[in-house]
Parts: structure tokens; sequence; C-alpha cells
């Protein structure tokens, strides 16, 4: 597995991933009002924040700066790159995918993160007994979800969502869009 991808940029730099340490993980943290949320309830584990675009991730930067937490690394690349690139097997306890781009015309569909071969990326890096969130606020993209996470035996569904209100999250709701919140953990 190579380490130096000219697609992927770190700060405050690449993380080093301690066995012994808890790594939670989240992906498209945005603004980072979740990221830094779990990065203060967790104080003993590793936060990883993947975000693709570059501009929300130079905001990330300057806010995690002015925090002075220590215990995140953000990543500046596609999950679909990172991960395989960058992240070691079973390593995260949680992973956090909160409003990902739904791409709503069918024509884009091919680009939304929830496709198979993503899904058994995140088989390959969540620990036994681990659990994906996903929060979502598109019922066409929910259904696309469930529907792709329902062909591997390994993850089991439950209704159990987060319960922490995001900027987009309260945004939307103001909007009048239902928010659909759920998880899967992975099992033997």
């Amino acid at each position: 597995m190579s380490m130096d991808s000219p697609e992927i940029e770190y700060y405050p730099a690449q993380p080093s991933f301690e066995p012994e340490q808890s790594h939670l993980l989240e992906i498209g943290p945005g603004r980072g009002d979740f990221l830094f949320h779990l990065a203060q309830q967790n104080p003993d584990s590793r936060v990883i924040g993947v975000e693709i675009k570059p501009r929300r991730f130079e905001k990330l930067k300057v806010r995690l700066a002015m925090l002075g937490l220590q215990n995140i690394c953000l990543c500046r690349g596609d999950a679909r790159v990172v991960l395989p690139t960058l992240i070691p097997d079973q390593l995260f306890e949680k992973i956090y995918i909160l409003f990902s781009d739904p791409w709503p015309k069918r024509r884009h569909a091919q680009h939304r993160l929830f496709q198979e071969s993503f899904i058994l990326e995140l088989l390959r890096v969540v620990k036994p007994s681990g659990i994906v969130f996903v929060a979502h606020d598109d019922p066409t993209y929910h259904q696309q979800i469930r529907e792709k996470f329902s062909r591997f035996p390994e993850w089991e569904f439950s209704p159990a969502g987060i319960d922490f209100q995001t900027f987009y999250a309260e945004k939307w709701q103001r909007e009048g869009r239902s928010l659909i919140s759920f998880s899967y953990k992975r099992v033997a």
C-alpha cells in the first residue's frame, strides 16, 4: 500500500495508526461540526476526517488550528482513494458518513459514494462489530444505500442513527426536509 499519493493532502501531518489506540472516521465533515464534536467527546481516540472539497478542507484546517484539538487528522481527497491508499485493515470502531452528495439526477447516480466497491472497502477498514453511521435527507438515495448494503450479509441494519445536529442538518430541517439516520454493524 503506497503512503505517498499526490491526490491526498494531510493536516497537520500524515496520520500514524497506533494499534492500541481507538480510531474514528468521518467521511465528508463539511464545516467540521460533528468531527470536532467527536474529537472533544473522545479525547483518547484518533479522529480522522476525509474531505474531498479543497475549500472545505482549507476551512477545516483553520478551524482545527483555532480549536487546538490534538487528536484529529484531516485528509483531503476522495474517500474512495484515501481508504485503500492510507488505511490499514480493521482500523475503525466507528465510521460516520453524514449527508454525502446524493447526486439526485438518475444519470449521475454512478457518482454516488455508496456503491458496492465502497461498501466492500468499509467492510475492510471497520473492526469486527464496528459500526457505520449514515445520515441523509434524500429518500431516493436512502433506498439505494439500503439496497447496496443489503447485498452483503456481513452488515446488519439498525434504525439507530446519530443524535447530533450539524449546521447542515439544522438548515435542512428549517427548509422542511426530513432527515434519515441509521447504521450498519459489521457482523461475523
